[in-house]
């Protein structure tokens, strides 16, 4: 039996369990030490982000201290194993995701009437978070030249920022002053997605130092190949010249070209 650091110090002795597991953010790693202290018990710690001091000093001693430490991916393994956490106690496991959602039939119905796309658009989609790291500017940029080759490709960008400081309104701002106001649709956060990747021809997201990514999953259980940097832990998710495309990050003419590439748009 597994117990969740939540739990009450009365409770937890009720239950009586094997293992404490906590994720690794402050409180939970404090009350799982604290937990596992109390009743004698291993503590497992889940990590699903970068190890490292910005996590503060007390957390990051108590994951380094943990009994065992499971991470989402090998890039997030290596960088907890780099910040003091001892390789024996480290081990990974891949985020998992429920994808029947996303494996529906081919369809490009729902797509081309949510935008009013033209029949014949070649169509991307980014879907994410838009902050710095995950390499919407880039994505922008490359795009651009994109459409002067093709110019019926579109890229619907799917997400929301979660900065407060302008962030999202200067993306906004470079893909007008890249020219391509009619080739790109800003579509905020949508319940929908199963039904617009079902209609588009690839997804592309060149985030940069990225856990494990879910949306990647997603993507590619709707059939769609991915373009993105190599870099994180995109690369354990996607097979290079197999289930998409990778490019070395801040190579924006290898962007372009996978993203212009004839056997992927």
């Amino acid at each position: 039996r597994i117990m969740n650091s939540c739990h009450s110090g009365a409770r937890a002795r009720r239950v009586n369990p094997d293992v404490i597991y906590a994720s690794q953010q402050k409180y939970d790693v404090f009350l799982g030490r604290l937990l596992a202290r109390i009743l004698g018990k291993p503590l497992l710690v889940h990590v699903h982000y970068n190890v490292g001091p910005w996590l503060g000093k007390s957390t990051l001693r108590g994951i380094q201290r943990a009994d065992k430490i499971l991470c989402v991916s090998d890039f997030i393994r290596r960088g907890a194993v780099a910040s003091g956490v001892p390789s024996e106690r480290v081990h990974y496991v891949h985020n998992a995701a429920d994808l029947r959602s996303f494996d529906v039939p081919r369809s490009r119905t729902a797509l081309l009437s949510a935008f009013d796309f033209p029949t014949d658009a070649l169509v991307a989609i980014a879907a994410g978070r838009i902050d710095p790291s995950k390499g919407h500017v880039p994505l922008l940029e490359a795009f651009a030249r994109v459409v002067r080759e093709i110019p019926r490709a579109r890229l619907v960008v799917c997400g929301v920022s979660n900065t407060r400081d302008g962030f999202e309104d200067s993306v906004h701002e470079r893909s007008r002053s890249l020219g391509l106001q009619d080739h790109v649709v800003f579509a905020g956060t949508r319940s929908d997605l199963p039904a617009l990747f079902a209609g588009a021809h690839l997804f592309s997201l060149p985030t940069e130092n990225d856990p494990c990514p879910l949306v990647f999953l997603e993507a590619m259980a709707a059939g769609l190949p991915t373009v993105a940097y190599r870099s994180g832990g995109v690369a354990e998710l996607v097979a290079d010249e197999q289930t998409g495309l990778l490019v070395e990050v801040g190579d924006l003419d290898g962007l372009t070209e996978r993203l212009d590439r004839k056997s992927v748009v």
